[in-house]
This record gives C-alpha cells, structure tokens and sequence, in this order.
C-alpha cells in the first residue's frame, strides 16, 4: 500500500506473479470474480461461514470448529491450528510448504448453502511470505463439483484484508472457498466473511458508469474491481478528477516485465450471440488495450480483443462493437494498461446495439500481395462463379519476384473486370515509420499503378493491418478507403471509410466457419469482405487452396450472397449512411 496522491485516493500497489500453471488445472476458468483490498459493501447479508474466527474448537483439539485442512500433488507441508498473534481473538490458521514439486495446501470451511445467481462478497485476513491464490468449489443440485480461480493475492508479512466478489451459477447449491499456498513458504489466515452483496446502481448498462459512488463508508468506487498479472508494480488510483464529475480511475505500471493491470466494473448480464457497444473516455501515455471478458453458462471465460486505443492527453472518447458469443451469460470490459505507463477512464458504457443493415447484403472478395497464384489458380474459379474481386498489389514486387504478378497479369485482371488497389510498395508497418516514409510507401504505390494504366486507384489496404491516427490521416491525403485486419462486419451503424472490417482466410478457415460468416452478412444485410492471400496447395498459414476457395465461392452462391468488388460496394453503400 502507497500512501494517497494528491487529488486522489491510492488503492493499491501490488507487484504481480503469474498464476502458477499447477493452479490452473485446479481451478479451470475464471468466474465472476474480483479481489482487491477489502472495504465494506453496502447491503451485505449475515456472515455465512460457520466459527469465522475460528475461535472455537472441534473435539480434535487440533482442528477449529468447522474447518478441514488438506491439499493435493507432491508437497511437504504443516498445518497449524495456531494460538496468539492472530488477527482477531486468538486463533488462525498456518500452512507451511517446505518443500513443492506440484499441488496446493489450504484450510477450508464446511460447505454452505447459497442462492443460484446471486452476488457474494468473500474476505479474509492473511499474511504470507509468498503469493498467494483463492478459488471457489461450487457444488450444484446435482451433486457436481466445479472449482474455478477467483484471484492471485500478493504476499504481504503483516496481516492484510483481501476480498473477493462473484456470482453464483444458475444451479449453484454449495460451495467453498479455498485460500492456498501453492510454493515454499507459508500462508496464516484469519477472520473471514462470505455474505450476499448487493451491485452498484446501473447507468448505460454499467454499474456507477461515471465512478462517482463510492462503497458505503470506503474510499473505493462501489461496483469496480481491479485486476493484475504478470510481473510488475501496478497502481490503482481512484481520482477526485475526471471526464465530467468529480471522479475517474487510473491504472498504472511503474516497471514491467509481463501481464496488464486494470480497473473494470463487475459483470453484467448478456445475452449470448447479440452485439454490444463498448464506449469510455480516456487519457493515457501510451498505448492501451481493450478487451472483454465473457463469462460462459458453465462458467468458464473467454476473451475477446477489441481495438487498441492511442495514447492521448486530452479525453478521448473510445467505442467498439463487438457479438457476444453464444452461451455467453455475464461481461465485463478492461481498458488496460500492459507496459509501462498509465491509462485513466471515466464514463463507461455497455449497450445493446442491434446490427442496422443496409439495403442487401454483399461480399467482397479481397487478395493482398498481388501473389502469383492469384492469377493462376483464383482467377479461372472466380471466372467460374462469375465473381470479381479487389486486389491489393504490393508494386514493389511487380515484375521483380516471379512469385508475384507481373504488370500483364494485374492488366488481364483488370480487363476481367477485377479491381486494382494498392497495399504499399514495400509492405511496411506505417506505424513504425516517419512521415517522409509513411509518404513514400502510400504516394508512389499509387503513382506507380496509375502511371501503368490502373487509374483511378482509390483503395487502401494497411501492411499488417496496422493503422493508428498519424498513419489514417496519411492515408486519407491520398485514398478514399483503407481496409484494416479488424474482425467484423461492416454495418450501417458501425461502419468507418477508413477502419473497414474483415474476415481473414487462413489456412485453417473451415468450410462451416465461412457458410456462418455469409449467412450472416444475407441475414443482416451487412458486407462482408474477405481477406486471401496465396491460393495453392502449399498449404502455409496464409494461403488456401483451391479446392477450398471454390468451396467459398460456392457457398456464397448458395447463399444468393452478391459478389462485388470494393469499389462497387463503396459506391452502393456510402450514399445509403
């Protein structure tokens, strides 16, 4: 713990550690879970945990009331059921590793009953020279046990509170929570809380959205948690500043190895399969990330990366849409910070956003690199399916790799009624570059296309797919358009000129996975741009086949899905926003 910050109320400084990898094969998957240092919620219910204190004895002199201790894998450990110097009263209770190849060892409580879909708040005191882990066993009304990780909780020599919050599953019944030491050395817990907890009052579909509310008698924002990993020195800071208000959160790192930091309010309910918008503002001095967190019906959670957002000192607004997938129960969103440097947010938003489509659907076939086999092996098949397509040509391989087209091939293309755009001269990141460079690859790849006859060249697609604001506003110096490497669909209320979303083709694109992404764009009447690459049977992470881009071609057919180029789809969309 650091001392307060002017302006501002210090939460914690906690330098991180990788969950250890025995851990995770007991506790599978993260669940509605946040620890951090403990304050009181408001609308707690009565303590459910039997002896908390563990004062009272069981008639085995050595063990409290209550309580079991016990562990797994191969360890050597001691269990003490400890009298003086304990956190309250005079009992607690000591684990020691001195010596660990895999497992954990904890003491733990008897079952207690709970209510399905409902929020706990647990606490306990500890200290411990080593970090430390808390995990939940949920037994349902079946009989079934699952355990899944709560939260990594830092050593700390003298007695600390931590807390956990989550919610329980649908058919929760039971459960327990375990704190373990899973390394040499010793974890001593004391005084613990597991109670009912009651959310923070809802604005935008995010509890204390502005974070001007604070936990009952704390200096905490009440519905927000902080989250680490990795190693590094994070800090949390709830500010007395903020976007509008008189309050915002910062995450900081200080040094850094590995693993992010981050504020993030606690779960909500979804509806799996549906699209949300995600927005906040920010400041920051240095590249952040956004990503959600989507907790499944049985519990396990899965990640999804949103766009990254840039630094700035000035409040910035950030919004992404994203689908939830099917099955999808409860997320929350992080906006982190994962290098040295900081983020603060403020003004949260979490919406349903129902796709609004255009007049039909469409579908754009693309080819980036201007490779060879494009000419040789996609262009009978789309010829076939009576399909035109956009390439984007890397000119500075036109007539010098025999790998790549030559300028014939790129004017038979176009004759076929195929677009030329461009993608660079020489396939650099413009993010990296100066503008002088930046300038040179986006002005003479058009240049050299137009002076050879493809004239207009209006499209762009980024190298990498990488773009931030100095490189976008380059871009639109010279394009109409840039296609990015951003998964998604191109909608009427989500579409950007120039941040165009795709589906990236590789080699591992099934079949099922293209027909859902088709049937999807017909179905809400989105485009859908494809993004290949090589097309033979080399069968390397970006090229596809043959046979398997007939199978596209026909299943877009099938589909009654139109086939446009880029600047046909431009030219029927664009009026219709």
């Amino acid at each position: 713990m650091t001392g307060a910050l002017d302006g501002a109320s210090t939460i914690v400084n906690v330098s991180g550690i990788t969950v250890a990898g025995n851990l995770t094969s007991l506790f599978v998957a993260a669940w509605l879970a946040f620890c951090l240092p403990a304050w009181p919620a408001p609308g707690e219910g009565q303590n459910l945990i039997p002896n908390p204190s563990v004062e009272n004895a069981a008639n085995d002199p050595k063990l409290p009331l209550g309580w079991e201790k016990g562990g797994w894998g191969e360890n050597s450990v001691t269990f003490n059921y400890r009298t003086g110097n304990a956190q309250d009263g005079r009992r607690s209770l000591y684990v020691g590793i001195s010596s660990y190849a895999s497992g954990d060892a904890k003491w733990y409580f008897e079952p207690v009953r709970v209510q399905p879909n409902q929020r706990y708040v647990y606490r306990d005191y500890y200290r411990s020279n080593v970090p430390s882990q808390i995990g939940l066993q949920i037994e349902d009304t079946s009989g079934n046990l699952t355990h899944l990780f709560l939260s990594q909780v830092p050593k700390s020599p003298r007695w600390a509170e931590t807390t956990c919050y989550f919610t329980t599953p649908a058919r929760a019944s039971r459960i327990r929570i375990f704190h373990v030491i899973s390394a040499v050395g010793f974890l001593e817990t004391d005084n613990f809380i597991l109670k009912t907890a009651e959310a923070a009052e809802l604005t935008g579909g995010v509890p204390n959205a502005s974070l001007e509310q604070a936990l009952d008698g704390t200096d905490a924002p009440a519905g927000w948690q902080t989250g680490n990993w990795g190693t590094n020195s994070a800090v949390f800071t709830w500010l007395k500043t903020g976007h509008t208000g008189n309050r915002s959160v910062k995450s900081e790192i200080t040094s850094h190895t590995d693993g992010d930091a981050k504020w993030y309010f606690d779960p909500q309910p979804v509806s799996g399969g549906q699209p949300y918008r995600f927005t906040d503002w920010y400041r920051s001095n240095v590249l952040s990330q956004v990503a959600v967190m989507v907790i499944m019906q049985d519990g396990s959670a899965q990640y999804l990366g949103l766009p990254p957002a840039e630094p700035t000192r000035n409040w910035s607004r950030y919004s992404a849409k994203f689908k939830v997938p099917a099955g999808a129960v409860r997320a929350s969103v992080f906006h982190l910070v994962n290098r040295a440097g900081y983020v603060t947010t403020d003004d949260y938003g979490f919406v349903s956003a129902p796709t609004i489509g255009f007049r039909r659907g469409l579908v754009s076939p693309t080819f980036d690199d201007s490779w060879k086999s494009v000419r040789e092996e996609a262009l009978p098949l789309l010829q076939r399916y009576d399909a035109t397509s956009t390439q984007y040509v890397l000119t500075g391989e036109i007539g010098v790799d025999p790998e790549y087209m030559a300028l014939a091939d790129l004017r038979y293309l176009a004759d076929a009624g195929h677009q030329i755009a461009s993608h660079s001269v020489q396939h650099l990141d413009l993010t990296t570059l100066r503008s002088t460079a930046m300038n040179r690859e986006l002005r003479n790849s058009k240049t050299f296309l137009e002076k050879n006859g493809f004239r207009p060249v209006l499209d762009w697609a980024s190298p990498y797919g990488e773009s931030n604001t100095k490189s976008t506003a380059a871009v639109r110096k010279y394009y109409r358009s840039q296609r990015s490497t951003q998964v998604g669909f191109n909608s009427k209320d989500d579409f950007d000129i120039y941040a165009l979303k795709v589906q990236n083709i590789t080699i591992s694109t099934t079949l099922a996975e293209l027909q859902s992404w088709v049937e999807q764009a017909a179905r809400e009447k989105t485009w859908l741009i494809l993004v290949y690459h090589e097309i033979n049977n080399k069968k390397s992470e970006y090229s596809t086949t043959p046979a398997q881009l007939e199978s596209h071609l026909q299943a877009i057919k099938n589909a009654r899905l139109p086939i446009v180029t880029v600047d046909q789809a431009l030219a029927e969309i664009v009026p219709q926003l």
